[in-house]
């Protein structure tokens, strides 16, 4: 079959056809591997059939253009030109078949082409290491393009496609670059000179890597260390621009949690006022009642009524308001504090720091039967730090990742989590250790901050 094709185009047009449609297959696989968790536009599987149909015209066309080019003054160019253009054919099916903002699509973009090339050249040096000139044959066995045989398709397909699919499994990213117009341009302007310098390098490269079997063996690895930079550098955009964002959010949160530790506070001094008037009237009234009515009395101002204390008025707060919910789910909460020296926190840290502990905490045991309804909380000094440690129990699973954070188990996660995130935030800031131990259905964190 492959000899019929051959005599169909000609041999002499034979390998830059096969050139240029394989390349378009690996680009439309490299582009599914990095976009498969992304959101795809309406009526996809139509638009990439017919996407698909339309480039393999377009790569025979490209294919056709080049080979005319052949032993001429532009050679080099019209090389650049035909690749230049099959590439942004893919970037078209991108945007035509995927709902990503047109940055997101640009770095993933620059990834896939970067993706193709590093597998293309991998595959080709494995060729010359054992001794196949690759610019005549993509076989590993034959060194002419005449004795290629069908099954020889086999190997190449399956290496490069296992090469496109490792690389996107390790550096496709799930994150959305911000919203901010002014650096979206810029990243899309980035990635679009680095895929146009890459093909520059990589496909003028081409043109040399006959001269000898080592000057091409070190073309071809200059040009896989080059794609790979490129790709580090796409991924670090990605995660850069995630921690720019959860950054914001977590500064947002922090903003909220003053204000509600204001409401709180306020809140909290309006009930010990109050519950302190009305000790006062009960003790006055308290000979005109009966015992169960002051009892029952009692009972409801000890409710409200923390005798939590700390050594810190703002954690006595903050523990006093945890403490009335803990009571109001019957959970059993127990506090051993010393936090005299918890100052190198703000107000508004403490809140954070141990609202975020707390409610953590109440939202695992409430899920619970009562009998393990038990949050257990110390806050103690060793030598020159505070250390902070909270057990709880709780039910299902809890993953951590390789940060050593906790995945959060709700659906979006990109929307959650900020929580563990804003502790994190905070501790890293007095330059503390953040901790969590997993002991069966055992939970307990632990925070280290250095009094300095």
């Amino acid at each position: 079959m492959i000899n019929w094709i051959v005599n169909i185009i000609g041999s002499n047009n034979a390998y830059e056809v096969f050139s240029f449609i394989l390349t378009f297959f690996f680009y439309i696989f490299a582009m599914c591997a990095f976009m498969f968790a992304r959101k795809k536009q309406k009526y996809f599987y139509l638009k990439l059939t017919a996407s698909i149909i339309i480039g393999l015209a377009v790569s025979f066309g490209l294919a056709m253009l080049n080979t005319t080019a052949t032993n001429t003054a532009f050679v080099i160019p019209v090389r650049i030109i035909c690749y230049l253009l099959l590439s942004s054919y893919i970037f078209l099916v991108m945007v035509l078949c995927y709902d990503e903002n047109t940055a997101n699509i640009c770095l993933i973009w620059c990834c896939t082409i970067c993706t193709q090339s590093i597998a293309g050249k991998s595959y080709a040096l494995i060729q010359n290491i054992v001794g196949i000139n690759d610019t005549v044959t993509i076989s590993l066995v034959h060194s002419d393009l005449g004795q290629l045989q069908n099954w020889e398709f086999i190997p190449y397909l399956l290496i490069n496609i296992a090469i496109i699919f490792l690389l996107a499994f390790l550096f496709r990213k799930p994150n959305n670059l911000s919203r901010d117009k002014a650096i979206n341009k810029k990243v899309a302007l980035l990635s679009i000179s680095f895929t146009i310098v890459m093909h520059g390098i990589v496909y003028v490269a081409r043109l040399y890597e006959k001269e000898s079997m080592e000057l091409s063996i070190i073309l071809k690895l200059f040009a896989i260390i080059f794609c790979f930079l490129i790709i580090f550098l796409a991924t670090g955009i990605f995660e850069q621009s995630k921690k720019e964002q959860d950054y914001i959010v977590v500064n947002e949160l922090l903003h909220l949690e003053k204000i509600q530790f204001e409401n709180v506070k306020s809140n909290m001094e309006v009930i010990n006022t109050k519950i302190h008037d009305l000790k006062k009237i009960i003790d006055k009234v308290e000979d005109k009642l009966n015992k169960q009515d002051t009892e029952e009395l009692k009972r409801a101002l000890q409710f409200y009524d923390s005798n939590i204390q700390t050594g810190n008025d703002i954690l006595d707060i903050v523990l006093c308001e945890k403490s009335i919910i803990c009571q109001q789910l019957n959970i059993k909460f127990t506090c051993l504090a010393n936090a005299k020296n918890l100052n190198m926190l703000t107000q508004t840290q403490i809140y954070s720091v141990f609202g975020n502990i707390m409610d953590n905490a109440i939202r695992a045991s409430k899920k619970l039967p009562e009998e393990k309804r038990f949050i257990s909380l110390t806050v103690r000094e060793d030598n020159d730090k505070i250390i902070i440690e909270e057990t709880n129990f709780f039910t299902g699973q809890i993953h951590l990742n390789d940060n050593n954070d906790i995945e959060t188990s709700k659906i979006e996660k990109s929307k959650h989590g900020f929580g563990i995130k804003s502790l994190n935030y905070i501790i890293t800031e007095h330059q503390g250790n953040l901790g969590f131990q997993i002991e069966k259905d055992r939970f307990t964190i632990l925070i280290t901050i250095p009094h300095k």
